[in-house]
């Protein structure tokens, strides 16, 4: 940004609201630079919008135009006066022991922060106890990267991570642990500051941060991360470069981790032991698809179970909201930079430090089998998501289809040569399992679809209830057809005797699934609270005539109570009982009776809907933490 004139400068005006119990404090250094520091005032309150902060300003000797305009041109801040004979550090100290907010940063006029900056740090520190203090990614005038934190190179000098780089590198772009923190962009706990005894007197601030740095590492086993999420523009070069801390390993008496001459594995030294390597077509969508669904959890329970987690996107794209809860996530996400080419140049580097690669799909599997050429060493999963052999063989039987025939053949053949070659192959069924060892294969295991039951405070009751619901993404062929055979076939079977409403809900309808809409059939597509149409409508319908696999919008019915008629293959893998937590039906008229009988026998349905939670039991996510720990401890 250009500097303010004197003219611009003198009608800024700042005003803080003074918080009551504030959240956070800021404490700012002058500096000699008004325009930087009016900038720095403005972007504080602009990020902190609706967060309760305090800011101190830290008064040295200041010259007499920037001294009128904090009097004229600033309220709601406080003062903490310094002397050449006290030190900046002494002040700082005093500052941070009068100060009221929880955390704390320090600041000088030379940076600049993003609206985003305060709530990504809050977020990130608030994540454990065990975090001390948060950094940020630093961006220069420029446009380039000013630092992604910092690491520890083979000399133990302490250096900027990716400085004048690309700041979209992947590598730059996920949540890490750091040795060390000079504090230009940082969230501290003042808690853990005080028992750390504040900043040692008589040092640089990047020095007294370095110090604090260990102190939380070493003495109070605490962890410093950085946040590549919160963003800050440096507006001014700061003094100073690397920084020699060796000092510290030798008067702890302590040694340190092994250093390398490559920049990129120092930066990593403090992630978790064991990588894994997740590979899927892209990114789970997980409100939109119930296999992104499952994904979205495996992910989650991954990092719960203490690896580092690398995602690869087969088409390298990336998308928000799904991006950003990943990062949220600690999950590293090595996307498409600057193409796929790079992301394969990326991925190489990465592979000698992977231990396990799960790839999810056959033809991801045959892809990226490149990878185990690289690195032989790293352990191969093998995630069928479903055995797509057995949904082709389904299809072809439904519809007579010879083609269909040669495809199903084509993927058998695919499926069992990945299954065995790999480490472990991992089916969503027993059913699917014990079809795959009936062909020979002997390392399998089951990780089924996950889902918690929902919690209502309001669950309307059945005659609050009205229409029938189905969801399900129209990307998946199975799903097309299975509207198509209820709204031409069944539907008017049930339409003779009542009047009932359909809803079709889900992901991308296509033409087939739009020209169903009449007045009885609705076609909402995507829509990201599901939760209305599960609590308003009687029974949840899945007339699912092939497919395999465990099926999503069931457990997504049972998670809302919702009462479900389905056919055999619908209902396949989950472990329903026709009569007791599921109506099953395989034929148009049967599947219009149970129909008819659901939406109107009261006492029938107040009994299924009772009985889905105890179906779940067995796929909720601490059941399947567990199995994941067994299967990866046993992989070695």
């Amino acid at each position: 940004m250009p500097e303010l004139s004197k003219d611009e400068i003198s009608k800024r005006e700042v005003e803080f609201s003074e918080a009551e119990n504030p959240k956070v404090t800021f404490l700012v250094g002058c500096g000699t630079d008004l325009s930087n520091l009016v900038r720095l005032l403005e972007s504080i309150k602009a990020t902190s919008a609706g967060i309760a902060i305090e800011v101190i300003l830290l008064v040295e000797e200041i010259e007499t135009e920037t001294a009128r305009f904090i009097e004229n041109n600033i309220r709601g801040l406080a003062a903490c006066h310094t002397s050449e004979s006290a030190g900046f550090l002494t002040t700082l100290n005093r500052a941070v022991a009068n100060s009221r907010g929880e955390f704390f940063a320090v600041l000088k006029p030379s940076v600049l922060l993003r609206p985003n900056w305060l709530r990504e740090l809050l977020n990130g520190i608030s994540r454990e106890p065990r975090i001390a203090m948060v950094d940020g990614k630093v961006l220069a005038k420029d446009g380039l990267l000013d630092e992604a934190g910092t690491f520890l190179d083979a000399a133990f000098q302490l250096q900027k991570y990716g400085e004048s780089d690309f700041p979209d590198r992947p590598k730059y772009n996920f949540i890490r642990e750091m040795e060390f923190n000079v504090g230009s962009n940082t969230l501290v706990r003042k808690e853990d500051f005080e028992r750390a005894g504040g900043f040692e007197k008589g040092l640089s601030l990047a020095d007294a941060f370095c110090t604090l740095s260990f102190t939380f590492r070493e003495k109070l086993d605490k962890k410093i991360i950085y946040l590549p999420q919160a963003e800050a523009i440096r507006q001014a070069a700061e003094e100073g470069g690397k920084l020699d801390v060796s000092g510290f390993f030798v008067k702890s008496g302590g040694g340190s981790l092994e250093r390398s001459f490559d920049d990129d594995r120092n930066a990593r030294l403090l992630l978790n032991s064991r990588n894994v390597l997740f590979i899927d077509i892209g990114l789970p969508e997980h409100d939109r698809d119930s296999g992104s669904l499952r994904a979205f959890y495996l992910l989650k329970l991954l990092r719960e179970l203490g690896n580092h987690v690398i995602v690869v996107p087969r088409r390298g794209q990336v998308a928000s909201p799904y991006f950003e809860e990943l990062i949220g996530l600690g999950v590293e996400v090595l996307y498409a930079f600057p193409d796929r080419k790079g992301m394969r140049r990326e991925l190489t580097a990465l592979l000698p430090s992977v231990a396990v690669a799960w790839i999810c799909r056959p033809q991801l599997n045959r892809e990226f089998e490149w990878i185990f050429r690289i690195n032989p060493k790293i352990k191969w999963i093998f995630d069928t998501i479903d055995l797509h052999y057995m949904r082709l063989a389904r299809e072809a039987e439904v519809f007579k289809s010879t083609r269909l025939v040669k495809k199903s053949a084509r993927f058998k053949k695919l499926e069992l040569s990945i299954a065995s070659k790999a480490d472990l192959t991992l089916t969503v069924t027993e059913d699917e399992k014990n079809l795959l060892e009936g062909q020979g294969i002997r390392q399998i295991a089951v990780i089924p679809n996950i889902h918690e039951s929902h919690r209502l405070s309001d669950f309307p009751s059945f005659s609050q209830r009205e229409g029938l619901l189905f969801i399900g993404s129209y990307h998946h062929p199975p799903n097309v057809d299975a509207v198509k055979w209820l709204v031409e076939e069944i539907m008017p079977i049930v339409w003779e005797k009542l009047r009932i409403p359909v809803t079709l809900l889900g992901n991308a309808p296509g033409k087939e699934v739009q020209a169903l809409k009449n007045e009885l059939v609705r076609v909402p597509g995507y829509v990201q609270d599901i939760a209305p149409f599960f609590t308003s409508h009687r029974v949840f319908v899945a007339p699912l005539r092939y497919g395999a696999g465990m099926k999503g919008k069931i457990g997504e019915s049972l998670a809302y109570k919702l009462p479900i008629v389905t056919t055999a293959v619908g209902a396949e893998g989950v472990g329903l009982t026709h009569g007791v937590d599921v109506l099953i039906a395989d034929d148009k008229e049967s599947f219009a009776q149970q129909i008819i009988q659901a939406y109107q026998d009261e006492m029938l349905w107040s009994d299924l809907a009772s009985n889905s939670e105890k179906v779940l039991n067995s796929y909720s996510p601490t059941q399947i933490r567990e199995k994941l720990r067994i299967i990866l401890e046993g992989l070695g």
